[in-house]
């Protein structure tokens, strides 16, 4: 009942009404993942809360960005998942423009050498500065810009392969992305 009352449309970026959007940030499609987060937009307020989950590849300069080696061309990483919850801060009214956030999740990592492979679960705290971009008119697609800096916790030992190469995933980075939405609104018929 409650379902047939709410109408599903395309965000016009007021406050005034509860919202939900969807987003997917490109950057990770682009080292063969997946990465998805849905963000609830409460009725007047200047948060919103979700949830991301998320796998890629990490390879070239990030893997340097993140783990410690002593040979990072002989191992392959990748991030098996991640999941998060979040908490953004939109400093406009209307939830366009600069927002901060915080998110605390759990990932794993999978690290190979040849036919061995090693995998960690842990943990972090993840605040991040971004920007809300609607190109048209704040319709409901939109453009996310983010840097996160990535605290890690219950962070594993150095761990060292049959051939001698080590690694170990740093205790705090940053990472840029860029990531696309589209945000709708709930309004009463």
């Amino acid at each position: 009942l409650v379902l047939t009352q709410l109408h599903l449309q395309a965000q016009d970026n007021n406050r005034r009404v509860p919202g939900l959007a969807v987003e997917a940030r490109v950057t990770t499609y682009l080292q063969s993942g997946y990465d998805l987060g849905l963000y609830y937009y409460p009725y007047k307020t200047k948060f919103s809360f979700g949830l991301l989950v998320a796998g890629h590849d990490i390879d070239g300069q990030t893997k340097e960005w993140l783990f410690e080696s002593s040979n990072y061309e002989a191992i392959d990483i990748r991030l098996n998942w991640m999941i998060s919850v979040l908490s953004r801060y939109h400093f406009s009214s209307h939830g366009e423009g600069l927002f901060g956030e915080v998110g605390i999740g759990l990932e794993e990592f999978a690290v190979s050498h040849h036919e061995e492979e090693i995998s960690n679960t842990n943990g972090f705290i993840a605040p991040s500065i971004g920007y809300i971009w609607y190109p048209w008119k704040r319709s409901g697609f939109y453009l996310l810009p983010k840097a996160t800096g990535a605290i890690i916790l219950s962070r594993p030992e150095e761990q060292m392969f049959a051939s001698g190469d080590n690694f170990r995933i740093k205790p705090a980075f940053v990472t840029p992305s860029i990531a696309i939405g589209w945000k709708f609104d709930f309004r009463n018929k």
